[in-house]
């Protein structure tokens, strides 16, 4: 799992991220922020409505992302969390 998270300063790690997402179009990325109905949206690396580059909210704080590379390993992680897959939101743009 890659973190890139909220509270990054502007234009640091987002060559990293695009690099990434590039790289990866199968992977998935699920958004640290959360919709109005309070889930975290799980997308594929390749979705268009991904943020290039990392979303800026204000001047300070920036939209993270978790970047997984298979949803074995998400799965894993959400387990560690205490959540399951269901509880994501899934895009409906590449999810479906």
């Amino acid at each position: 799992m890659r973190d890139y998270s909220a509270g990054i300063p502007a234009g640091q790690a987002d060559d990293s991220y695009r690099q990434w997402l590039s790289r990866n179009p199968s992977w998935v990325v699920v958004n640290r922020a959360t919709n109005r109905r309070g889930l975290q949206t799980l997308h594929r690396a390749n979705c268009d409505t991904l943020s290039y580059p990392l979303a800026s909210r204000g001047d300070k704080q920036r939209s993270g992302k978790w970047c997984f590379e298979s949803l074995a390993e998400l799965e894993d992680w959400l387990k560690s969390q205490g959540k399951m897959l269901g509880d994501l939101n899934r895009c409906p743009r590449c999810m479906e």
